[in-house]
């Protein structure tokens, strides 16, 4: 209850300091500075908001619809200014090796620069991206356009380094959940952050499936869409299917309180993927280390950067990838 109540003051904050960035993304932010158990001073917000008006261009997507991530993010580092630069450093290595301008970048550069401050590092990472996208690409329901890069870089971000070993766990697990999900990109999500879980595939889709039919049971009917790649970092979690049923009833139960989360508020899909999320940052240290395949997601594990990378898949949700695609007015 303590991480529900940290994230509705951190959306609070976000909404009364930046009023016109829209609550989509006053909630994004909220997740991405409760992940890190962070409640920031609103002059820290201030400032981080100055550096990105000072040095983006007037048509930034990071002075627009993307700027609530970015500013949350920034937060996290000891040099936001440096954070900023290595953003866009980013950017531009992706967008030279796709050789393709695309918006939808920058949010596999935030995921980069979230795991990598050392600029020399970098280019390292987004050659990794590349190969990994190149891999997935014959993954049943994998993104074909950029958006795909953009999954691939954060699935680089999490540490991931035999590739194929990778995606051949990830065609595993879609194999496993089409007939209860669907085949489709959001699935191909789900199935990406599965794979980062070195169980068979039978054993952590099974226990997805059935902690899925908890859910509905306690009248949580969780969707089948983008909010899925949540709900699979949750298979990760060291607690029973029962408890982890029970805790994100509590949570969606207290989201449900708040006003924002109704019909009329973020509805309720995305209310039961916030409260997953919640579930994962208040449980982080009980996430069973040794299930999983990556090294930066086992010390991740100790700090809780794995919590902030489930709330990086938010970054590819609906709210975002549609903003950008319709090429939304920059106020």
């Amino acid at each position: 209850m303590r991480t529900c109540e940290m994230f509705i003051r951190n959306r609070d904050l976000l909404s009364d300091t930046f009023r016109w960035d829209g609550s989509a993304m006053h909630l994004i932010g909220a997740a991405i500075l409760t992940a890190h158990e962070t409640e920031p001073e609103i002059e820290t917000l201030k400032q981080c908001a100055s550096i990105i008006k000072e040095n983006a261009s007037m048509l930034s997507p990071l002075r627009g619809h993307l700027r609530i991530i970015l500013i949350c993010s920034m937060m996290m580092s000891d040099d936001p200014e440096e954070y900023y630069n290595n953003v866009q450093r980013a950017y531009n290595l992706i967008r030279i090796t796709r050789k393709k301008r695309d918006e939808r970048f920058y949010l596999s550069a935030l995921s980069m620069c979230n795991t990598i401050s050392d600029k020399e590092e970098l280019l390292g990472e987004v050659d990794r991206a590349n190969e990994i996208c190149a891999e997935l690409k014959n993954l049943p329901g994998f993104a074909q356009d950029e958006r795909g890069f953009v999954d691939a870089g954060i699935v680089s971000s999490a540490g991931v380094t035999d590739v194929q070993t990778f995606a051949s766990e990830a065609a595993k697990c879609v194999a496993a959940l089409e007939d209860t999900f669907g085949r489709s990109s959001d699935l191909a999500e789900l199935a990406c952050i599965l794979a980062l879980d070195k169980n068979s595939a039978g054993f952590k889709c099974g226990r997805l499936k059935e902690i899925y039919r908890m859910l509905d049971s306690e009248g949580i009917r969780y969707g089948r869409g983008d909010v899925l790649s949540v709900l699979g970092s949750l298979t990760m979690l060291d607690m029973t299917n029962s408890e982890l049923a029970g805790t994100m009833k509590e949570a969606d139960a207290y989201l449900r309180s708040q006003q924002g989360f109704g019909m009329y508020g973020s509805g309720p899909e995305k209310r039961h993927m916030y409260a997953a999320l919640m579930v994962m940052c208040a449980y982080a240290s009980a996430l069973n280390a040794g299930r999983m395949a990556s090294a930066s997601v086992i010390e991740g594990a100790v700090s809780s950067q794995f919590a902030a990378m489930a709330a990086s898949t938010m970054m590819m949700s609906s709210a975002v990838y549609e903003a950008l695609d319709a090429g939304l007015p920059i106020y």
